[in-house]
């Protein structure tokens, strides 16, 4: 059983929407926990994608400044 998620509620074009309902239909689960699931792993990668970025940037000798938040 996994842990509860924190409730967020966002708001998808109706092209995004009637995409949802048709995963939903074909997969037989709720548009919410097929949203859930996409949101989650397009983040996630996103956030990966970004830290190793950011490693081969520093390895690279481009390491941003400590003042502008990001380095």
């Amino acid at each position: 059983m996994s842990l509860p998620k924190p409730d967020l509620h966002v708001r998808v074009s109706a092209e995004a929407d009637a995409a949802l309902t048709m995963l939903s239909e074909y997969e037989g689960r709720p548009k919410a926990e097929i949203a859930s699931q996409l949101l989650d792993t397009a983040l996630l990668g996103q956030v990966h994608s970004i830290r190793l970025i950011l490693r081969k940037a520093r390895r690279l000798g481009f390491a941003g400044s400590e003042e502008d938040g990001k380095g």
